[in-house]
């Protein structure tokens, strides 16, 4: 409410049929160039709403809490205000001079950025709308509406819509032109079953939209207004009123606007109202870029959250699938969780960027890498993309090739994330939370997904003819995260990847998919194979203000935590090999994957230590350089759990292995050598049969190789496992 400057406009009660000391409804809202609306309107969206988003004539305002339009009647002025851009004689912080009180103030934070580097009129940072303010002038029969905040010169634009007579459009109509483009965003299309819609009790006879812009004047930017009227019943009419230079620039912070400044449209017979506008940009006050508050006084919220950390790692194995609990929060910003998993022989110990071909000729051929000494062309096989190419990101750039020191027809990698000592990736799972959806304010934070399988030697892949393109998986899942229509981020499917055709031929084209990578990359090469489901889950729970904090880290405060990121697994989709221990790393970066926090899985820093700096860019970042081993191993997994191929049972005799040896394991056990029964494998062997579950031995008690029958040497050997206990 103190924010005195921005947008002004005088406009003639001539050109809406206004009849002074009638009520009058306004909506307004700021949006891009192209139509993408911002979450900046007055009166303002529900706290902490983000930005609107494009397919604007699908958005529904009676959707959103709250009443996103003004009733008032303005107060008549006996002086009018001088349109300037900035409130008269407003002599102290909030005084508002002739506007008097605002009519609505904001009370959302902008995502179309934070304005604070205004320069005394011309140019800004961001966009956002403070506080809105109408008077009248009978004398002049001229409506005065004062806009507080700021509109950036890059083409964004002020969009006010004005229900001042009976009639309108409470729904846009479909029309063809209007507002430099934007008015058939808004209007409904051929189906004539949308088109933006305003809160009930609004409906839009008359529409202004104003922008400045540097392009049109690099040194003077000018500013454009549009105009559009709303029959009832007929198409919008959308018409150009016309621009005006601001004045010229003076130094900072002695410049003074000239008197009676205003851009002020010639009305020379077209039908255009004698329309002024003036825009004053200085304000660096008002509403922030970011969501508000944070840390303990926020009241703890399972969905948003205004930072990120990692507090501790748990984890469990239960039949044949992983589960991981990584207690902290992600901030609803789409700052983004990697893990990295390694879960046998291979991987990759630095992460693989992008396929290229490379080539020993210099300069290079378009869309090929020059490597200084290799012997021959050479093709790089690089990862699966990832998160709109964010894996291949992390991998490295194009041009960090060096001659294999071991074979000069090969080429490696020198650039991308490294992993530590004894530490090779065979898979990604990152998951990164953010947004709101204010269409469906039900479902408000989203939430997304991605995974792929890291072979060794880089993606799989297929030629056909000239063409050498992807066998694997773009995967991803993730959508709406609370209310009754929840995304469960369980990679569920749709699958939209075919990679075969109906007689098996490798097929090109998009490889993206809402199913796990690894088993489906083996599931579709089979002509209309359905997709396995079932084998990853993820879910968030934001609602942590305890653990770390952005100052001290302590071991009691860590374990404190009972909340944050879990998902489960398959451990055949992680490709586990069913000896190894499973390894995971991981850290948390920004939306980009360009710049990745101190919030590092496995980092322990030495006694004495209490602080560690971000590790910034990945692509340049050895984990290996860190202290102590930059991974946990998960508690849980080896060969089986508890190290014991006996631990087959739980409480009760269930057959859920519990991490326990008891007397329900050996009734259990040998219920199914007796009876023969079908339930789940026996704790680390899931490739045995299901009718022979208490096969676990072969010949002269081979513990190691059970041969599909059931001898006295199963019984042996299981019973060798059950007295060795556990570890």
């Amino acid at each position: 409410a103190d924010v005195r400057s921005g947008v002004e406009i005088a406009i003639p009660y001539s050109a809406i049929g206004y009849v002074a000391g009638q009520p009058l409804k306004l909506s307004m809202f700021v949006s891009g160039g192209g139509g993408f609306i911002s979450n900046q309107f007055l009166p303002g969206l529900p706290q902490n709403t983000g930005n609107v988003g494009g397919n604007e004539r699908n958005i529904n305002l009676n959707n959103i809490p709250g009443t996103q339009f003004a009733t008032f009647t303005p107060a008549n002025v006996a002086t009018a205000p001088l349109v300037d851009g900035f409130m008269d004689d407003g002599v102290t912080a909030g005084s508002t001079g002739i506007y008097g009180a605002a009519v609505a103030v904001q009370t959302c934070f902008t995502g179309f950025g934070n304005s604070n580097t205004g320069n005394a009129v011309r140019s800004t940072n961001g966009s956002e709308l403070n506080g809105l303010y109408v008077v009248r002038n009978d004398a002049t029969s001229t409506l005065y509406v004062m806009v507080a905040g700021n509109l950036e010169n890059n083409g964004n634009r002020l969009n006010i819509f004005i229900d001042s007579i009976a009639g309108g459009q409470n729904r846009i109509l479909n029309t063809t032109s209007g507002f430099n483009g934007l008015l058939p965003n808004l209007g409904a299309d051929a189906s004539n079953t949308n088109g933006f819609t305003f809160d009930t009790g609004f409906e839009a006879d008359y529409a202004l939209s104003i922008n400045c812009n540097f392009a049109a004047a690099p040194t003077n930017p000018q500013i454009f207004i549009d105009w559009a009227t709303f029959p009832t019943e007929l198409p919008p009419v959308g018409s150009f009123i016309g621009f005006a230079g601001f004045p010229p620039f003076g130094p900072a912070p002695t410049f003074v606007l000239p008197a009676g400044f205003t851009a002020l449209a010639a009305t020379g017979g077209d039908g255009t109202p004698d329309v002024r506008v003036a825009i004053d940009n200085r304000n660096t006050g008002g509403v922030l870029g970011t969501p508000v508050a944070s840390g303990p006084s926020v009241a703890p919220s399972v969905d948003l959250a205004y930072g990120s950390e990692f507090n501790a790692v748990y984890s469990r194995v239960v039949g044949d699938t992983l589960f991981v609990m990584v207690t902290g929060n992600l901030e609803t910003s789409f700052n983004k969780a990697s893990f990295f998993f390694d879960v046998g022989p291979g991987g990759q110990q630095r992460l693989r960027g992008e396929t290229r071909q490379l080539t020993n000729v210099d300069p290079a051929p378009d869309g090929q890498t020059f490597v200084a000494g290799l012997l021959a062309p050479t093709r790089y096989v690089g990862n699966p993309a990832g998160d709109f190419s964010a894996l291949q990101r992390l991998g490295g750039g194009n041009d960090t090739f060096v001659v294999d020191p071991a074979d000069n027809t090969r080429a490696i990698n020198t650039g991308g994330l490294r992993f530590d000592g004894g530490f090779a990736a065979d898979y990604w799972l990152s998951v990164g939370t953010g947004g709101v959806d204010p269409i469906d304010p039900i479902n408000t934070v989203s939430m997304f997904s991605n995974a792929a399988v890291l072979r060794t030697n880089g993606r799989r892949e297929a030629t056909s003819g000239a063409s050498t393109f992807s066998m694997d998986l773009e995967s991803f899942d993730g959508g709406n995260k609370n209310g009754p229509n929840v995304n469960l981020v369980d990679f569920a499917g749709p699958n939209t990847a075919d990679l075969v055709d109906f007689v098996g031929t490798p097929t090109e084209g998009p490889r993206g998919t809402r199913v796990a990578p690894r088993r489906n990359a083996d599931v579709l090469l089979t002509p209309f194979a359905a997709a396995e489901t079932g084998l990853i889950d993820v879910k968030l729970n934001n609602s942590n203000v305890l653990g770390v904090s952005d100052t001290t880290a302590t071991d009691t405060a860590a374990s404190a935590v009972t909340t944050g990121l879990e998902f489960s697994i398959k451990l055949n989709e992680l490709g586990w090999d069913g000896v190894s221990p499973i390894r995971m790393t991981g850290f948390i970066s920004n939306g980009g994957y360009d710049f990745i926090s101190n919030q590092v899985i496995g980092l322990r820093l030495p006694t004495g230590v209490t602080s560690q700096a971000n590790l910034g860019e990945p692509r340049t970042t050895d984990l290996s350089t860190l202290p102590g081993n930059v991974w946990v191993t998960l508690v849980g997994t080896g060969p089986v759990a508890c190290d014991s191929r006996a631990n087959v049972a739980g409480a009760n005799q269930s057959t859920t292995p519990d991490d326990q040896l008891t007397a329900d394991d050996i009734i259990v056990f040998l219920g199914w050598y007796f009876g023969n029964t079908t339930g789940a494998p026996v704790a680390g062997n899931p490739a045995s049969p299901a009718n022979l579950l208490a096969d676990v031995s072969g010949a002269n008690q081979n513990a190691s190789q059970p041969d599909g029958q059931l001898t006295a040497d199963d019984i042996i050997v299981f019973l060798g496992f059950y007295f060795q206990g556990c570890p």
